[in-house]
This record gives structure tokens, sequence and C-alpha cells, in this order.
């Protein structure tokens, strides 16, 4: 064996074994720490441990520790312990080694000792084993045995034996006090499962029994003996071999009986060794089965017994005294919820028999006494009340007085001359007496009826005396025949059932008194409700109730207030007295917190003072406004839970109030409630009826309106003389759904630089209401409104602001504003809500009135604009369509009209027209950088606006409060321009007029599109022509070099003849030599010139004969660019528009119009210092438009019908060049054309091709 340990002291030892546990009281983190120490101090290859049950003895769980450099995994997660099976170590090792403990088992060569072996030690290769069990029990199942286990062959030496032994007590030490500690844990955590989850006596058990299985053995049997000391019994609860059993109603006997007698635990190891020596026998229960083993724990509160808990097995010497010891630990909190139970049930009983007690006024006392005398178990119970002439109960008072049926019967002068000796003693002396032994009392009280008690069987007693508050009522007696411990909870049995007796006691008596006082009380209530219910007029009702209430409590002044709850204020209805004159007027402000009428408005509550000046806390809350006031009752009226008002009875005596006066009011009060409610009701609907007739007058007013801004103004002046000089002031603020903004339609009273306002929904009262559809009527000076409201009103207190709504959707909002608080109440909340109401049907009923006029007149001026522009015929008369349609805008508007052309060009707006010179721009372009005009060049669609800023320097954006209607002009998804209507007022332009002038702006369109499509056609008809032009040019032009050819092809003949004859006669002469060449040069020029245009007339050209493709005109342009040589001195500037489409053309062709067109442009600017040559491509219309412009000297007017007719030239040439130019574009469908650059010298081509 390689052991360590010798270098180890003993000391050093026993603190790494017993400090270095993590966590205390854990006896598997234990077992654990003294295998890894072993496995560290005796360094075996394997250290195994086996953990067994310590309550059952069953195999627990098994774990093998490995020596360090043995880990079968070295990372970092790897456990220090790896779980077994049980079958890892032998069987018949397991059982030698518990046979033999506290021996150690030493096996220096397994091969020898096959028995020993196991297929784990096989398969590690273990040729030797050291075991030991780690236990101080014998003959009990130890903790865990540990086996050290050597892979060779190993011979422990007598020194290492003596080691090891050592260990094993020190671990066994360490292992016996952390079992104690997690039992006595294990205890506690029962005991609060138990205070905590048990109700009852029967739960208590099956509770407790399934937690035990760490604490000791008791699957065989568990016994719990409650007993009951009032009857001297025992009720017994117990678990058998897992059958529940229950026994009741038994004396005590046995081991529970002994035990309860000497309040000690019993431990019997072995019944049948120990049954002669016992002092006692163990009783039979029936439904057991017979067992050797025992613990019985007594269950003690102080010094009174509880019960008795026991354990049982049918084993002998299967408990211990540390057994015992933690029984007893958990018997104490199984004490504690026994004792809990029973105060609960005391409490329970004294609860149901309270109530039956006090439920009554008129409560006979021999139910008293039968129901105490069943609540507190005893033998007798003897009622001796004090209270005299009282008639609370038919039976004849001698016999009340005897306190039958309990009564004593041998010696009964006696014990009744002792009971009202008692009784006289306890009025006067009153303490509770509890005797638990008449035979040995020496209470003075019970000297002289002692040995009577004891004769007649009665062995405890307790004697109670009845008061209510101060006053006795009498005094209650109870006898016990057996012997009484009088615990915690009998005690507050008996005193809680003697206390509901007295109150039944006193409740009797009163119940007389109270009776003749209620029929007075109902004779009034019964004149007070006739009264009430012949009328239904508020004041004279309330009148009539206030002098009914003054037969009962007269006083010297009265009054009834009822309780605004809108304006927070108390308002004197009626009043009587010296007190009417300063009460009738007065108003108590509820805010205000003072006064004890508002107190008792506010907690529902009665208020009855004595003295007002004196009296703490209500002097303090007093309202002093009649000097000679002393004391005052104040009588909340209450309809449920809702306070509507206060009775207030106030009288110059001190103390002039009772507690009876203060009941009657508050019954006249509940009365009073129904009379006042029912007035009320009938004042509402009086009141509505009114309001429902003032409402029809005013809509046959309003409906008779058709003029809006009229229609608004009524509104307003309606809803203003609706509230009956509340308010004078308010507006009408009307909803732009689209803008989202509410616009001032009509208004009284706004300050002036209001006027007129708009502003959106999340702005101000009127805002709040708009988002929520929902009525306010507030104060605007308070927290939480004053923050969002808008001043429009001076001195605004409150402020009433309904929605006008049209099945859900909002109109406007109609808002009225006080200087006044809490002017408004329910009345005019619902008067402004039926006038909205019949305003949105006024308002509707004139828009469709105006709408349809404005229909007519629409439908007139479209006609007439309609024939005046189809008057139109020539593109040149394009600007008497414009002026046509902005006059009828103008006129019919009465608003700022723009017009504006759309030049595709520049892709940018042109004004044409507007109205109040000086207001925009001068003419010119207007910038797209202006997001609504980007927007309608974008998109094509109308645009409504009324909200942006407006300046002299932008464009026509509407000022805050004005409208604003952008239209397109376009037909058939063309824009032409644009058609813009300002007017100062915001939501001017309704739906109708928008249609009008949509439809102004289309027919427009239509009208340009017309013209446009007419000029077209001519421009077609003018492309045939000069198409046709050029073919009879080139006809006539293939005529005359045929000619020419035929006529001067032989020129050149003749002259070599004539030069050869001269030659052959030798004749020199220079004249005639040179006139023949010159002549002869002629002639070729001619012929050449003949030739090139014969080829140009015949050949189509290159690429003529390919088929047409798809290109980018980017592409054209340079490819054109890199056939042409362009000087240094001229700077090349491209403008591709980013949606220009592909051309559809041959390319030959288009590059030999573009080299023309780009040379003739390079030589225009030659002798420009910086030539700028510019080059675009953009669409327009069905085309593609290229440009290229110089800006070289230009062309001069005369010629400029000349440039593109054949043989033209004004450098020199042969004039092919543009007429061949445009020839290739009208073989493609296409175009070209120049004009003079508009903004500077220089000529620009245009070439149009058709797009893809």
């Amino acid at each position: 064996m390689r052991s360590s340990f010798a270098s180890i002291p003993l000391t050093q030892l026993a603190q790494r074994l017993t400090t270095e546990i993590h966590e205390r009281g854990n006896l598997a983190e234990a077992l654990l720490h003294i295998a890894e120490q072993a496995r560290t101090l005796f360094t075996p290859d394997i250290c195994i441990l086996t953990a067994y049950h310590p309550v059952t003895g069953t195999f627990h769980y098994a774990r093998a520790l490995y020596a360090e450099n043995q880990q079968r995994d070295s990372s970092p997660a790897t456990p220090r312990a790896h779980i077994l099976r049980e079958e890892t170590i032998a069987p018949s090792l397991s059982r030698e080694v518990q046979e033999i403990q506290p021996e150690i088992l030493y096996v220096s060569d397994l091969q020898a000792a096959p028995l020993y072996h196991s297929n784990y030690t096989q398969a590690e290769q273990i040729h030797s084993l050291i075991s030991f069990a780690l236990s101080n029990r014998p003959g009990h199942p130890p903790f865990a045995m540990l086996t050290l286990a050597f892979r060779e062959l190993s011979q422990a030496t007598s020194l290492e034996e003596e080691l090891l032994k050592q260990f094993s007590r020190l671990a066994t030490f360490v292992l016996q006090e952390t079992w104690m500690l997690q039992r006595y844990r294990e205890a506690t955590h029962i005991g609060q499962v138990l205070n905590q989850e048990v109700i009852s006596i029967d739960t208590l058990l099956p509770t407790l029994y399934p937690l035990l299985n760490n604490l000791l053995d008791a699957r065989h049997a568990l016994m719990l003996a409650i007993y009951q000391a009032p009857t001297h019994t025992r009720d017994l609860y117990g678990i058998d071999e897992g059958n529940a059993i229950r026994e009741g109603d038994r004396p005590p006997s046995g081991a529970s009986q002994y035990v309860l007698q000497t309040r000690r635990p019993v431990l019997v190891e072995h019944l049948s060794s120990q049954a002669q020596q016992l002092p006692f026998h163990i009783a039979p229960v029936h439904g057991t089965l017979p067992k050797e083993s025992f613990i019985f724990v007594p269950l003690l509160l102080g010094e009174i017994p509880l019960g008795v808990l026991s354990v049982q097995h049918p084993q002998p010497y299967t408990y211990t005294h540390e057994d015992m010891a933690i029984l007893q630990v958990l018997g104490n909190h199984i004490l504690m919820a026994i004792n809990n139970i029973r105060l609960y049930d005391s409490l329970t009983q004294l609860n149901e028999a309270g109530r039956l007690l006090t439920s009554q006024l008129h409560y006979p006392l021999r139910e008293i006494i039968e129901r105490i005398q069943i609540a507190s178990g005893a033998k007798r119970v003897v009622l001796k009340p004090t209270l005299v002439g009282t008639t609370y109960d038919p039976t004849p008072p001698e016999r009340l007085l005897s306190g039958e049926p309990s009564h004593i019967l041998k010696h009964e002068p006696l014990v009744r001359d002792w009971q009202e000796q008692v009784t006289e003693h306890m009025t006067f002396h009153p303490h509770t007496l509890f005797e638990p032994t008449c035979s040995s009392t020496r209470e003075p009280l019970l000297k002289r009826v002692r040995l009577p008690l004891v004769q007649e069987g009665i062995k405890s007693l307790a004697i109670v005396p009845l008061r209510v508050d101060v006053e006795a009522v009498g005094v209650l007696f109870i006898f016990y025949e057996q012997s009484q411990y009088f615990d915690r909870s009998q005690k507050l049995l008996i005193e809680g059932l003697a206390h509901f007796a007295a109150i039944a006691i006193r409740n009797a008596q009163t119940f007389n008194s109270l009776l003749q006082r209620r029929v007075r009380e109902l004779e009034i209530l019964q004149r007070i409700d006739k009264e009430l219910n012949s009328t239904l007029d508020l004041e004279a009702l309330l009148e009539a109730l206030l002098h009914q209430a003054l037969t009962y409590v007269p006083v010297e002044g009265a009054c009834i207030m009822l309780y605004d709850r809108k304006k927070q204020t108390l308002e004197a209805k009626a009043a009587y007295g010296t007190h009417a004159v300063l009460k009738q007027p007065f108003k108590i402000p509820f805010s205000e917190g003072r006064g004890l009428t508002n107190w008792a408005i506010h907690y529902k509550r009665s208020v009855r003072v004595d003295n007002v000046h004196s009296d703490a806390p209500w002097s303090s809350l007093y309202i002093n406004k009649v000097p000679d006031t002393n004391s005052e009752l104040d009588i909340p009226l209450l309809n449920g839970e809702q306070a509507i008002g206060v009775l207030n009875f106030e009288s110059t005596r001190i103390g002039a109030f009772h507690q009876e006066d203060q009941e009657f009011l508050e019954t006249l009060a509940g009365q009073a409630v129904l009379a006042i409610t029912k007035a009320q009701a009938y004042e509402r609907e009086k009141r509505l009826a009114n309001e429902r007739q003032a409402l029809y007058a005013i809509s046959k007013e309003l409906t008779s309106q058709l003029e809006t801004k009229r229609v608004f103004a009524l509104i307003l002046d309606k809803a203003l003389e609706l509230m009956q000089n509340k308010s004078r002031t308010g507006c009408l603020m009307l909803y732009d759904r689209e803008e989202q903004v509410l616009w001032m339609a009509a208004e009284r009273g706004v300050l002036p630089d209001k006027k007129g306002r708009e502003h959106s929904v999340n702005e101000g009262i009127v805002g709040q209401v708009a988002r929520t559809r929902q009525l306010l009527n507030i104060d605007p000076s308070q927290p939480g409104w004053k923050e969002i409201y808008l001043r429009y009103i001076q001195d605004t207190r409150s402020e009433l602001a309904v929605p006008m709504l049209v099945n859900g959707e909002l109109k406007g909002v109609l808002n009225i504003e006080s200087p006044e608080e809490q002017a408004f109440d329910e009345s005019d909340e619902r008067l402004l809500q039926g006038l909205a109401d019949l305003a949105i049907v006024a308002l509707r009923n004139a828009e469709l009135y105006q709408e349809a006029e404005k229909e007519k007149q629409h439908f007139a001026l479209l006609y007439r604009a309609s024939r005046e522009l189809g008057e139109l015929n020539d593109i040149s008369q394009l600007e008497q369509g414009y002026q046509i349609v902005f006059q009828l805008a103008e006129h019919y508007s009465q608003s700022y009209v723009e017009l504006c052309r759309y030049d595709e060009h520049a892709d940018a707006l042109q004004r044409l027209r507007f109205s109040a010179p000086g207001i925009l721009h001068e003419h010119g372009p207007i910038s797209t950088a202006e997001r609504h005009y980007q927007s309608i060049l974008k998109h094509h669609e109308k645009i409504i606006i009324g909200k942006q800023a407006y300046t002299s320097t932008s464009q026509p954006e509407p000022r805050d409060g004005q409208a604003m209607l952008l239209l397109p002009i376009r037909f058939d998804r063309r824009l032409y321009g644009t058609l813009a209507l300002v007017h100062r007022e915001a939501g001017h332009f309704g739906k109708t007029d928008i249609e009008f002038y949509d439809s102004l702006a289309q027919q427009l369109g239509s009208t340009i599109y017309r013209l446009e499509a007419s000029q077209a056609r001519l421009e077609s008809e003018q492309r045939a022509r000069a198409a046709e032009e050029v073919s009879l040019i080139g006809q006539s032009a293939f005529e005359l070099t045929h000619r020419l050819g035929n006529d001067l092809g032989l020129v050149e003949t003749y002259i070599s003849s004539i030069k050869r004859r001269l030659d052959y006669h030798h004749m020199r002469d220079e004249i005639i030599e040179s006139k023949l060449d010159k002549t002869e040069k002629s002639v070729r020029t001619v012929l050449d010139l003949s030739t090139e245009l014969k080829e140009v007339i015949t050949d189509p050209g290159p690429g003529a004969a390919d088929e047409k493709i798809s290109i980018s005109p980017s592409t054209l342009l340079e490819n054109a660019i890199l056939q042409s040589h362009i000087p240094a001195h001229i700077e090349v500037h491209q403008d591709i528009a980013p949606d220009v489409n592909q051309a559809h053309v041959r390319e030959a062709l288009v590059h030999d119009i573009l080299r023309n067109l780009i040379n003739n442009a390079i030589e225009a600017m030659q002798r420009q210092p910086a030539g700028r040559l510019s080059l675009r491509a953009y669409n327009q219309k069905d085309k593609v438009a290229i440009q290229v412009r110089d800006n070289g000297k230009g062309i001069e007017p005369h010629i400029k019908n000349k440039v593109f007719s054949l043989f033209y030239s004004t450098k020199g040439s042969s004039g092919f060049g543009l007429w061949s130019a445009r020839r290739n574009a009208l073989r493609q469908n296409g175009y070209l054309w120049f004009e003079d650059n508009p903004d500077g010298p220089g000529v620009t081509f245009t070439l149009l091709l058709p797009k893809e």
C-alpha cells in the first residue's frame, strides 16, 4: 500500500475530516469528502464508496474515485467521482465487511479470494482490496462502506492497519455528527411543513407519515394519541403496515397512560425480553400486527399533556436513544401543530356560539345555557343574571335564577345560596376563577361548597363574571366531572363564551326599550312617508321632510343640504329656525376639506358632536357660521355608496343629541334618499322634456338655413342661448380629415389675434375631444388641463366641448367657455350634445344644397369652357386656351390662380398666367425643388394642402389658415402643366370644387392634346412632302448625272486626240495646251461630281440594308465622338436623361448622321477660343431625341431654308452632308431639324428617332 498517512499528525487528519466539509449536516457531502481524503491519504488506484440509506439500511448509491493520474477524462468538466451500480462490489464482500464491523477486511490477492471479485474489479484489473464500514452502530447497517482498490498486489503492514483503524474511527465520528445534524434539520423542516399545511387532526398523520423516510424508520407503525382533558379520553390516529388506524373516546391505557402520567419518554428495544420488567403493558390496538421495538414520546405543553407520539417496528433493537431524542424534537413540532389546531377549533366553536348568541336581540336564557354547555363540554352550567325588571324571556324569573336545566340537586339550597353570594361578590370584585381540583382547593370562594361539590362528583369548575364594558350582567358557573388542566385554549373558549353570553343578556335587556322607541319612530316615519309621497316637487318635499324630523328631534336650527358633485359644493335646499336666513343661500366648497357636513359627506358617516368649540378633532373642522351653536348632528344621505347630501341639525345646548336621535335620523335619511331621488328623477324628466322642446324649436330654425356660414354662426349662437347666461363665448371648430386639423368656422368672444385660427388635433382641449370622440366638461386652469389649454378666450374657468359625430366619424367640435367655476352641469352637457347632433344635420343639409348649386354652376361653366376650347383648331391658338381656363378659374374661385406649362425638354414648369402680380416670381421656370410641384411632376396626381407657410418668395403655398389646390393638366398619362388655386380660408375648396377645377384642367389637357395631334399630323405631312422632294431631287439628279456622263465622257478623249495631233505636227502652243488642261480638269471635276452624286442616289449607304436594333443613345453618342477628331479647345458636355429609352434604328445610318452633325459643329467652332459641344439625349413623346449643340457663329437667317438642300454648302463642299443626314433620318421614320440657341450664339440640331 502506498500510504502517505504516516506523515500527517492525527490532529491534522481530524481537522481535515471535520472542518473542510463545505456543507455541514449534509451526509452525502460528508461521505464524498471522507472518500476523497482516503484517496488522497492512502493513494489507491480506485477508492469505491458504497452508501446505504441511514434509516432503512438499503443500498443508496455508489461512487468510484480514481487516482488523479488515472482520471478517464482530464477535462475541467470531469466530475471528481463516477456514479456506479450496486453490483460493482461483490455481495459477499459487502456482507462480510458489515458482519465484522468495525474491523477492516484486507484482501491482498483477489485471485486467491474469487468470492470477493466482481465484474467491476475484474474490468478495472484490481488485485488487492482493503474494505471497512463507516458506522458506530453494531447490528445496524453502516452509513457507507469504503473500499480501497489496488491494481498491484499490496500487503498492509501492522502500522498501516492501525492507521486505517484510526481513519475509520475518525470518519465514523464525523458521519455520526453529520447524521445527527441532518436529522435535526429534517425534523425542523417537517415541523414547518406541519404548521403551514395541516389544518385538522385528521390530516396531521397522513401529512407526517411520508416525511419521516429520511428521519427514522416509521415504515411499519406510526401512532398518535390525542388526549381529551374534559372527558379524560384519548383519540388514536395511526398507520400500521400502510393501513390507517382510528380509535376514539377511549380512556388512556398501557404505555400511553404511563407516558401521560409520568410525562417521560419510553424506549422499548426488545419487547419479548423486556416485557416482565416494564411498569406497564403494551395495550393491543385492533387491526395492528405485533411489534418488538417501540418509542413513546409525550406531547407536553408546559406541564399539560396533549397526547403521545409513537413509532414501532417488528424487529428488535431497531431504535436507539438517539432515535428517541430525534422523535422528541419532532414531537415538539407536532405539539405546536396540535396546539394551533386546538386553538383554531376553539376559536371556531367560540365564533359559532357567539354568532348564535349575538345574532338576535331576543335570545332566551335557557338556550344560552345549552349553547355554553355544548361548546365547553361541561357536565353542568349555571347562569346567574344580575339584571332585574327585564322581560326578555317568557320563563318565570325563579326558574331562570336557578340555572335550570343544569342546577345542583342534592345540596340545592346551599349551592343556590352560595351562587348568590358569589354573584354579588363578582359584581364588585370581578375576576375569573379556574379551579382544576375542587377536592384540594384553597380558594376562599369555594371553601363553603368544597365538600358538596366533591360529593356531587365535581372535580373541576370555572366561575366567570359576565360584563359588558363596565356593567355587570351576571355570573357563569361551569362544572366538570373530570379533572381539567384548563390550558390556554380551554380558558380562551370559556372566557369567550362568557363574553358572548354577557352580550346576549345585555341585548335582551335593551330589547324592550328599543322596541318601544321603534314603535314611536315608526309612527313618525309613516307620517313622513305619507307626506313625501304626496308631492314630486323637490323643494316642497325637503321642507316637509325637515318639518317632520323636527317633531322627533327638536332643535333651534336645521337644514337639508344637497351635494353638487360637479361643482364640489354643498348647497342648502331647506332650512328651519334662526339658522334659515344664514343657511338658505349658503354653499360650502367641498374642496376646502373643512366643515362637519363636508366630513360626513366625504367619509359617509354620521357626526355627533357635544361641543363643536372644544371637542377634538371636530373643533378644528367646525365652520362657525352661527355663534350660538354648541352641538351639532350631521347625517349623510347615502344612495348606495354615493353621498347625495346631508341632514344638518344644530343646537345651542351642549350635548343636545343622543344615540337614539342619530339612529332615528339615519333611518329618516334612508327614507329621504328614496324620496329625493324620485323627485330628482321627476325634475330630470321634466327638464329633459323642456330640453327636447327647445332643441326641436332650434332644429326647425337650423334646417331652414341653407348657407353654411350662416349655419355655423347660428349653431354657436343657439348653443350660447341654451346655456342661460352661463356663457357668452365659444367657437365652432370643423375637422379637416385629410389635413388632421381643426379650423375655426364660427366664434364669439375669441381674442382678436386668435380669430380664424386652426390647430392640430393633438393640441388643446378641443383637440383632446376630437381625438377621443368624448365630451369634456372641465376647468382648464386645473393641473392636467392647463398644460394643454389653448388660450383663445380670456379668463376661462369652465370649458364644455362636445364632438360632432356622424356614425362615429368626426365632423367638428362645439366648444363653449365661461369665466365661472363649474359653470356647466349635466343638463348643459345633454343640451350641447343634442345641439351638436342637430348641427350635423343642418350642416349636411346646407352642404347638400350648396353642392347642388355648385354642381349646377359647374356644369354651365364646364359647358362654356368645352364650347370655347372646341373652337380652337391650331396650335398657334393654344395661348387662347390657357386664357379661357385661367379666366374661368379666377372669376369663379375668387382666389389666387396660377397656370403653368410643363417643358419636357427642361423637365420644369413655366408660369404662364397668375393673379396678383408681384406676389410671386416674375415669369420664369418654377423650381422642381418645391415638394408639391415635384410630386405633380412625378405622380401626375392632384394635391390639396392648407398648412404650409406662404411667403412672397416661394410658390403659392398657403399661410396658416388658408387652403391650396394644385391640379395637373394632363391627358392620356401625359403632363402638360399645372393649375394652382389658393384661398385665404381653410377648407374653402369642397369636394365639388375640386371635381370642377379638376375637370377644367382635364378639358385644357384634352384640348392641348388635340391641337398637338393636329400639329403632328401637319408635321407628318410636311415630312412626307420633304421625303417626296428628296426622292424627286434624287431622280432628277440621276438623270442629270447620266446625261453628263454621256455628253462629257468623250471630252477627255477629244482632248487627248487633239494633243496627239499637235504632237504629230510638232506644234507647240502653251496657251492652247493650258486651255486644254483646264478644260480637261473642269470636265473631270464635273464627271467626278456626277459619279459621286450617282453613287449617293443609287447606293443606300452603309448599314442601309442592316436590321434595326435597340441601342442606347449614350452608346450612339460615344461611338460618334470616338470617330470624330475633336480639337483641344472644344469641351464636350453630355447630358443623358436617366430614364431615356433605347432607340430602335439602323446603327450605321445613325452613326453617319451624328458624325456629320458633330463634324459640322466642330467646323463652326474653329475660330472660337473656347468651344462647347453639348450632346443631350432624352425622351420626347414616342421618340428619342438626340441634340447636338455648338456655340459657333450660327447660321445666317437668309440661308436657313437652304441648309438641307442638295448641293448647297457654305464651305465649298458638295452639299450632300445635311441633305443625306435628313434623308437617312426620314428613312428610319425619324426627323432632323435645327434651331438657334435661345440663350446665346450657336445652333442646336435635334434628331428624332423611334423608341424601342
